[in-house]
């Protein structure tokens, strides 16, 4: 087993990735996936981290007045700071890898720099991009500072950057691609490197989906994602290509 630093935050937040893999562009079935069958033979009511991980460090945020956060919604790790998205307040907080509060990204409006809806956010390449559902990326330098903004029309609730492409999670709304639940895109948002359907018939299914963030995690140069409810765990390579057929656990 390959061993690993981990880091907590404390803050009631648990982070854990599953690692399987992705079909080909098009329609992706069940019959195409990986069945593994999880038994009482694999089951153990208790894992102590020691059983997974080299060590285990706690990191206690700075909680003065002007950065509380209400909701952890998804936290991003780059360049010793810890990014964290507070999704109810539509704050990113900037932490250093001690636990104190750098800056925050707080500009919820209409105006050049504002955002009206922080659906999701990634920091690569030197650069913050967050994601706002009302067509647009806006781009921001590692002080927090404005930089360009990215018209969009793309819908949707997960965003992920991974090498030269854009990952976008739509809820298998249609967009100007066309009708598919996975977009993978140049970042200019210009050209589609792939697109992914995932079959999901019911209506209260995707319903759920538009409020389901987090849908992707990075593990090993790869990007995996999921969807709630679902026992499948898909894999996309870093050069925007997917790999193998999906897993799925019963």
């Amino acid at each position: 087993m390959n061993r690993k630093i981990f880091f907590t935050i404390i803050l009631g937040f648990a982070l854990f990735e599953l690692t399987l893999g992705m079909q080909s562009v098009g329609v992706i079935y069940d019959d195409d996936a990986i069945t593994i069958t999880i038994g009482k033979e694999n089951y153990q009511e208790r894992i102590n981290l020691s059983q997974l991980f080299d060590s285990v460090k706690y990191i206690i945020l700075d909680n003065s007045d002007n950065c509380l956060i209400g909701e952890i919604s998804k936290i991003v790790y780059y360049d010793n700071r810890f990014y964290v998205l507070d999704v109810q307040q539509m704050i990113i907080f900037v932490f250093s890898d001690t636990g104190e509060m750098i800056f925050k990204i707080d500009k919820r409006g209409q105006g050049p720099g504002e955002y009206r809806y922080l659906t999701d956010f990634d920091v690569r390449d030197n650069r913050i991009v967050i994601f706002d559902r009302f067509n647009q990326l806006l781009e921001y330098d590692l002080n927090g500072n404005f930089v360009k903004k990215n018209p969009v029309s793309i819908p949707g609730r997960s965003f992920i950057i991974n090498g030269d492409y854009y990952y976008f999670y739509t809820c298998n709304l249609p967009s100007f691609f066309g009708d598919y639940s996975l977009l993978i895109t140049d970042k200019e948002v210009y050209n589609l490197k792939n697109g992914i359907r995932i079959p999901q018939n019911n209506i209260l299914y995707k319903c759920i989906n538009l409020y389901h963030s987090n849908a992707f995690y990075r593990f090993e140069n790869k990007i995996r994602y999921y969807t709630p409810f679902e026992t499948k765990v898909y894999s996309i390579e870093n050069d925007g290509n997917y790999s193998p057929p999906p897993f799925f656990f019963k």
